[in-house]
Parts: C-alpha cells; sequence; structure tokens
C-alpha cells in the first residue's frame, strides 16, 4: 500500500462498475495532486503515460455527453 496523503473520500455504491471507480480515484488524484501528473502517476502505481491517457478518454467521454 502507498502512504500517499488521503484527500477526498471516493465512494463505492451498488451497481458502480470498476471502470467508474478507476475514474473517481483517478480523478481524486489528479485534483489532489492539483494536475501535476507525474507524482499523481506515481501515488497511483501507473505510467505517465497511462495516466494521460485514461485523463484524455474522461475528458472526451464528457464531451460526448454534453453534446
Amino acid at each position: 500500500m502507498n502512504n500517499a496523503p488521503t484527500g477526498a473520500p471516493v465512494y463505492w455504491s451498488p451497481g458502480m462498475t470498476l471502470d467508474s471507480m478507476e475514474r473517481e480515484v483517478i480523478i481524486a488524484a489528479y485534483g489532489f495532486y492539483r494536475g501535476v501528473k507525474t507524482t499523481t502517476a506515481a501515488s497511483l502505481g501507473i505510467s505517465v503515460r497511462t495516466l494521460y491517457s485514461k485523463l484524455e478518454r474522461y475528458e472526451q467521454e464528457q464531451k460526448n455527453k454534453e453534446n
């Protein structure tokens, strides 16, 4: 387990998918580390490239919801 400071809690609810839970965790960590991708990725144990990819996907999904 990593010793990163805790930020906003992430909640699980019935019917929530693993993908949506992952999204909530990534977005919470990204906000906690104030958009610093290298620190966010390191705290989550993923590569910066993976973080960029996921954030781009989330942004595109949000744009699609707005249209």
